[in-house]
């Protein structure tokens, strides 16, 4: 894949086989979260939500690994379960959303690259009815996680200003990223010029837990 490529991409699946061996298994978790939280079905699932919250926090370091094996064998559980009883249009489609939280909240173990794919492959699914090729959206999910891997930025820590730091955590714990031009200004404020940097947080996103320069700021991996 190219750099050009990579930009205008609109096949998740060769974009996470791309940047296989050089991302955080945060990175992917992450990956697989957001990809889930595209569905609008599974959020209105409240015990969905709250897997996909524990994966969350596994990746960050707020729950063990047994904890999260414990989710993981629920939600697998869960999958089988209803992969056994499979009749209706709708029961396929209720499948694949507790297939694609069961990948997201997996223990690590294996490739877990797969499990990221398959999440998609369980998105994909769950979106099929709308006719909606949702591949588009998905790409801009990893390029939002991942940035340009052929153009790496490095923090220059005059960005960290308090202000900068402190809009950065405020929307990676709330998980709205609407301040994201707000950050873009403080960044500025700081020296910043980089046109990837400012350009990214002036973008029209979408943005999620893991984007790049969100994760820059708070020296996440």
């Amino acid at each position: 894949m190219t750099e050009t490529e990579w930009l205008v991409s609109t096949d998740p699946a060769r974009m996470i086989e791309f940047v296989r061996g050089t991302a955080t298994e945060r990175k992917i978790r992450l990956l697989a979260v957001a990809c889930c939280r595209t569905s609008r079905q599974l959020l209105l699932n409240k015990n969905h939500l709250a897997d996909l919250d524990a994966a969350e926090r596994y990746a960050d370091g707020f729950l063990t690994l047994a904890e999260l094996r414990e989710v993981g064998e629920w939600c697998n559980a869960r999958a089988v379960s209803m992969y056994a009883q499979l009749e209706l249009e709708r029961d396929i489609d209720r499948w694949a959303e507790a297939t694609a939280v069961a990948n997201a909240t997996h223990p690590p173990g294996g490739n877990y690259f797969d499990l990221a794919n398959n999440a998609l492959d369980a998105v994909w699914m769950l979106n099929r009815a709308t006719h909606r090729d949702i591949n588009p959206y998905l790409s801009l999910l990893v390029r939002d996680i991942f940035g340009n891997p052929f153009r790496l930025v490095a923090l220059d820590p005059a960005w960290r200003t308090e202000a900068a730091v402190a809009l950065a955590r405020g929307m990676y714990e709330s998980r709205d990223f609407t301040p994201m031009s707000v950050l873009a200004d403080a960044l500025e404020d700081a020296g910043c010029a980089g046109t990837d940097v400012l350009g990214h947080c002036r973008g029209s996103g979408p943005h999620v837990r893991g984007c790049w320069v969100v994760d820059l700021l708070l020296g996440k991996a």
